[in-house]
């Protein structure tokens, strides 16, 4: 009889337990019916439309439009924070100093295709621009001869790279002391741009001025500018700035005619008149006033910060989605309608296109807390026609993947996973060397070291973004040009502002299921557990039958 009690607390001991997993295994994840009721009745699209409205006429007041720590990106910062308050957040500024880059007037570039700077035959061209944090000409502007140096030949972007420079072609042209014209593809090409920056550091120029070089760039009508293309950032280094040279942009028309007037000895007169001093910049940080104890939390963010444009997809449109997220979400909350199981953060971001300035900032500043933030979504440059989403690791509790499809499935929005570098989430995965880079260019040493990575991150965007996508289809996107612009979308030019809306949708509902902490159940090892409940039973069944006990 002992042996018989033995053997069945042993089925028992091993078959009880397994009942108990089974419900674990077969749960749902968590209940999203609240945070799919407040986007049902709550969510309000008309408001992602009027806040990045408003964030674009910020922009169109000023010269230097939101360019970081400029007094229309300072403006901005203000307005975001008022913001967030009115919706009854806690709201704090991080400042930092950093270079603050500002426009006293307009830049202009007139040319003179005779060469003397006397006659009447001034044309000035329409499209210049200077690059964001370019060095300034003289106050009277640059007078100077214009020369261009020739790029090897390519019938599309893929042949760009493959043939050398002519290095004997350029060894001929002397561009000390000149307005150098060259086509923006050589710093398409690692090869092309050693040889470029070899050739301004042996000779510089007095000023340099991008054109695209390539027939099949002609249908680029506005020029594109590059992140902080007057420092610049990536391979170049600060070279501009070392050897203080003002650096402008013109599209492809007017550049067909600055190489005209190059061909026939003709000169410009070039003016950028900025005005760069050590400033402030400011991250807008807000938190949800209650809905959870946790000292964990999930942090929402977008730069508010543009080149010389409006920027109305890139990123007033992000920055109008983290806005009217954090006013469901408080609402909600103060009305006591949702229960977090994390404390939700929204941070709008300065200096994304200085190089992820703002957002270094911030894991710099808030290095201690760093450990509690156990995932980011970042929402950058939403509103062209289809939304991407960048593939989260899954170091955190939270899986921004699951989160990300639950979202777009509940809503009917397709969504497809691809990489998008540069953009803010990039400082939360890559902190140490995303903080390398930023001393590179700008000598400002944040001492980020390692271990403050998070691959739970993810950047929620859309595409196609600038001109280069889908090169002369007519599909083509348009951040960081003159049509990046509130009247351009109304005008129908390329962003849709019901794709503004469904995607600042999908990144609240995301927002509100990382917040409650929706996971995607693990039934990997239900069918084990199944299993040995099945031949737990099966034994106990026989025993009792051997044994004859009854009931």
């Amino acid at each position: 009889m002992r042996c018989k009690f033995t053997a069945l607390l042993i089925a028992l001991l091993v078959m009880v337990p397994s009942l108990l997993v089974i419900p674990g295994a077969m749960a749902a994840g968590v209940d999203t019916s609240d945070a799919d009721r407040l986007m049902d009745q709550s969510w309000n699209g008309d408001n992602i439309i009027s806040l990045t409205e408003e964030l674009s006429n910020i922009s169109s007041n000023y010269l230097a439009y939101r360019v970081s720590g400029s007094p229309g990106a300072n403006e901005a910062a203000d307005f975001i924070a008022e913001q967030f308050t009115s919706y009854g957040l806690q709201v704090t500024m991080d400042n930092f100093t950093m270079p603050v880059w500002n426009l006293a007037d307009e830049p202009s570039l007139t040319i003179n295709m005779d060469g003397n700077v006397t006659t009447s035959d001034g044309i000035r061209l329409g499209s210049f621009n200077c690059e964001s944090f370019s060095k300034p000409t003289s106050s009277n502007g640059l007078v100077g001869e214009l020369v261009t140096l020739p790029l090897p030949p390519a019938s599309n972007y893929g042949e760009v790279g493959k043939k050398s420079i002519d290095r004997q072609a350029w060894s001929n042209i002397n561009i000390t002391g000149k307005v150098l014209l060259i086509g923006r593809e050589v710093r398409w090409s690692s090869g092309w741009e050693g040889v470029y920056k070899n050739k301004l550091l042996s000779q510089p120029p007095a000023a340099i001025i991008y054109d695209y070089n390539y027939p099949w760039m002609s249908y680029a009508q506005q020029n594109s500018q590059s992140s902080s293309g007057g420092l610049p950032l990536g391979e170049m280094g600060p070279i501009f700035w070392n050897l203080n040279i003002p650096v402008g942009s013109v599209n492809y028309s007017d550049g067909q005619l600055l190489v005209q007037t190059a061909l026939h000895g003709g000169s410009v007169n070039m003016s950028v008149p900025t005005v760069i001093s050590q400033g402030t910049h400011k991250n807008v940080i807000a938190d949800v006033n209650g809905g959870s104890s946790s000292t964990k939390l999930v942090l929402f963010g977008a730069h508010y910060d543009t080149v010389l444009s409006e920027g109305y997809v890139d990123n007033s449109g992000g920055v109008a989605a983290i806005l009217e997220t954090a006013r469901v979400v408080q609402e909600a909350v103060d009305a006591g309608d949702l229960d977090l199981k994390y404390r939700m953060r929204f941070v709008a971001f300065a200096g994304e296109e200085m190089g992820l300035v703002g957002s270094l900032h911030y894991v710099s500043m808030h290095r201690d807390e760093m450990k509690y933030h156990v995932a980011s979504i970042i929402a950058d440059s939403i509103g062209s026609s289809d939304l991407k989403v960048t593939l989260a690791g899954s170091d955190g509790e939270v899986d921004l993947n699951f989160v990300a499809d639950e979202a777009c499935a509940r809503l009917g929005i397709a969504h497809a996973y691809q990489d998008l570098a540069g953009s803010d989430h990039y400082s939360f995965m890559f902190p140490y060397w995303m903080s390398n880079e930023l001393n590179r260019a700008w000598g400002k040493d944040l001492a980020i070291g390692r271990g403050l990575e998070s691959t739970s991150t993810m950047c929620v965007y859309s595409q196609p973004l600038t001109i280069y996508d889908d090169m002369g289809s007519g599909a083509n996107g348009h951040i960081h040009t003159s049509l990046d612009s509130r009247e351009a979308v109304e005008n129908g030019e390329w962003a849709d502002e019901q794709d503004l809306r469904d995607q600042a949708q999908v990144y609240a509902l995301m927002a509100l299921y990382a917040g409650i902490g929706v996971y995607e159940p693990n039934y990997d090892y239900l069918p084990y557990v199944i299993g040995l409940v099945a031949v737990t039973l099966i034994i106990a069944f026989f025993m009792l039958r051997r044994w004859k006990i009854k009931f």
